[in-house]
């Protein structure tokens, strides 16, 4: 990509800037989320999504806790934070978005998978270096609209997730989650950030419960027509297999009542491209069970196909090796370190200072 010299001198001045302005803020903590690794701009740098390079191993997290968070329930909202060594903070939490008629926020639209089963990410991310503090207020040297900010010039911070959400058409480009879980394809952040590139960037479904994923062996999300019973803690997603039908309805049936059309958690309520009807359930209250009847027509589908969900039981101990931590989960228990790691306060093994990575060599835009 080609920059004027006036647009590299005003970008210079920026990260200049940035530099002496950037305050460390800490936030959301490491194991709790669920995407990690790392995206690479040509104009900023790295990008770390996670201060753990494996969000389920508490071994491999170094520094202050912070991660993205792709949320398990409709509509698998983006939240957290990811790191950049040059602008600071950039933040999934913005509640503003840069245009009239545009959406805030980031999300996985899981409702609609592409024809390879992999997932479109949506909407938007912002650089938290446009506000004078934190992540949110103020824009920089100005208590009023951000254009008025004698350091910003045309700059607002926002990163476009996809071409939708960046004024273009949909799915032309766009970060998206693949079969392997990897996180792919490119972002935009204006001429300051420029393109951004997935790197090595991951979503770790272990750390998500109750929904239907790339590649996901779970019964409830690859049914065969017949009925499967379902342990859940949270709303489940079911994807039925559906192909070739031409339309599709479900019924919530709790122990002795009487069946009733379930509208309120469909998501997108409708075939999905890959064939399959997704489709969000309520967790039955603890001790109950519900059951939850696909029938469609059209297809091969047409039989009604059952889905038995009721709550698991909590987990009160755990096997040799591991404790119960706060969110009732079994986790490895650590006692010792690798070399150059030392236990912190958590139990968690972290190093003194992150990996230096090599810059990565792609063709550019």
């Amino acid at each position: 990509m080609k920059f004027s010299k006036t647009t590299l001198s005003v970008f210079f001045s920026i990260v200049a800037m940035l530099a002496v302005f950037v305050c460390v803020k800490i936030v959301q903590a490491d194991t709790a989320s669920n995407g990690s690794g790392y995206l690479w701009s040509s104009n900023i740098g790295w990008i770390k999504l996670n201060n753990c390079d494996d969000p389920t191993d508490g071994t491999t997290c170094s520094g202050v806790g912070y991660g993205i968070n792709i949320s398990p329930t409709s509509p698998n909202t983006i939240t957290g934070y990811a790191w950049s060594s040059n602008i600071g903070w950039i933040t999934f939490n913005d509640s503003t978005c840069p245009t009239n008629g545009c959406t805030p926020g980031a999300f996985a639209d899981f409702a609609h998978p592409n024809s390879d089963s992999s997932i479109n990410i949506k909407g938007w991310a912002r650089a938290c270096s446009v506000y004078d503090s934190g992540c949110s207020g103020a824009y920089k040297g100005t208590a009023g609209a951000i254009t008025s900010s004698p350091y910003l010039g045309t700059w607002d911070g926002y990163i476009a997730l996809d071409s939708g959400s960046g004024g273009g058409t949909g799915g032309v480009w766009g970060l998206r989650i693949n079969s392997d879980h990897t996180i792919s394809n490119y972002a935009w952040g204006s001429q300051v950030i420029g393109w951004i590139k997935s790197i090595s960037a991951k979503v770790f479904f272990a750390n998500i419960t109750g929904l239907c994923y790339p590649g996901d062996a779970d019964p409830a999300c690859n049914n065969s027509g017949s009925t499967t019973t379902y342990c859940a803690t949270t709303d489940p997603q079911f994807a039925w297999d559906a192909t070739g039908s031409t339309s599709c309805s479900i019924l919530e049936q709790g122990a002795g009542a009487v069946p009733v059309a379930v509208t309120s958690k469909t998501q997108g309520g409708s075939l999905a491209t890959d064939g399959k009807y997704y489709f969000t359930v309520n967790l039955p209250v603890s001790g109950a069970t519900t059951t939850y009847t696909l029938s469609c027509t059209g297809g091969p589908q047409a039989v009604n196909v059952q889905k038995v969900v009721t709550t698991c039981a909590p987990v009160t101990t755990c096997p040799a090796g591991q404790t119960l931590n706060s969110s009732g989960v079994c986790v490895t228990t650590t006692t010792t370190c690798p070399a150059g790691q030392t236990l912190n306060s958590s139990g968690n093994c972290v190093a003194t200072a992150p990996a230096t990575k090599p810059k990565p060599i792609f063709n550019e835009f």
